[in-house]
């Protein structure tokens, strides 16, 4: 405002007149009689000898006018770094991403910016707890399911699948036709929700779902790899992420389960804490997070 009032004043000096400036910009001369009088507010000081016939600088007025060029020079070269900077590829790019997600599809973008930009810092948070972005400073996050109403701004960037999974071994020891009213009875690996501590059910087509239990389930876990490391050893059956065991699935070391009852996918996300003056090593990212992801959709099956 002060910079915009400060142009003002010395247009009036330079055209002599308010009226003057007020047609050059086609205001009415109250405004730029209020922009005056928020700088001689500012300033604390009185800037014109003014009556109807005439106006003139008072000596305050003068001294003002002499050190303004210089000070609306510097306010330019200020404003145009810090546009220079804000679009910049630079500064400390923070992320707080799901641990598996991250390691399988994020950090190689991380790895490509850290070569690509050599004054890009990165602060990165691998976890699958849901952490607070705008107290923690975060510039982007990236969550699986649906999300809370808010005032951040959420992209869609893709979906996670969910497979019902053991070993070959594991299966072959089960006895009958399996159905879901029977999965219960299995040696289940259950994930415990970091954020909430609840238990997370496993979900299948139709909206069926079957509540695990602490008592009844054989491990109960809050790392995915922990629980596709007990599938692998035979230990139970898992519901996990589709891009956490296709590997498995394709060279036989898992076996899906009731592969027609297969639930919606859950969308994932990507957060940000506002929608305003996102700096240029976020845009950067979100570019790239989003050519992985549409990638993804395109190898798909």
């Amino acid at each position: 405002m002060i910079i915009n009032d400060l142009n003002t004043f010395c247009e009036v000096v330079d055209l002599g007149s308010f009226s003057a400036v007020a047609r050059k910009r086609g205001v009415t001369p109250s405004t730029i009689a209020k922009a005056i009088s928020r700088l001689e507010c500012r300033t604390n000081s009185r800037l014109f000898y003014r009556n109807t016939r005439s106006l003139s600088l008072t000596p305050e007025g003068d001294k003002l006018f002499e050190l303004s060029p210089q000070f609306l020079r510097d306010s330019e070269e200020l404003l145009q770094k810090l546009s220079s900077t804000h679009n910049a590829v630079s500064g400390v790019l923070r992320l707080d991403i799901p641990v598996f997600l991250g390691r399988i599809k994020v950090l190689n973008i991380i790895q490509t910016m850290a070569e690509q930009f050599a004054t890009l810092k990165f602060d990165i948070t691998l976890s699958d707890a849901y952490n607070d972005i705008v107290s923690d400073g975060t510039d982007v996050a990236i969550r699986i399911g649906d999300l809370p109403d808010s005032s951040m701004v959420a992209k869609k960037i893709g979906e996670q699948e969910w497979v019902l999974c053991c070993s070959p071994g594991y299966h072959q020891s089960l006895a009958g036709d399996l159905s879901i009213d029977k999965l219960e009875d299995l040696d289940t690996i259950g994930f415990r929700l970091p954020r909430v501590g609840k238990i997370m059910p496993w979900r299948f087509a139709d909206n069926q779902e079957i509540n695990l239990s602490a008592n009844r389930s054989k491990f109960i876990m809050t790392c995915g790899e922990a629980m596709k490391h007990m599938a692998l050893s035979g230990l139970g059956v898992a519901q996990l992420p589709n891009y956490m065991v296709d590997h498995e699935l394709k060279n036989g070391s898992l076996v899906e389960l009731l592969p027609d009852y297969r639930p919606v996918p859950t969308p994932i996300f990507a957060v940000l804490p506002n929608r305003k003056y996102i700096p240029g090593r976020v845009r950067f990212f979100m570019e790239e997070l989003d050519k992985v992801f549409r990638t993804d959709i395109k190898n798909s099956p």
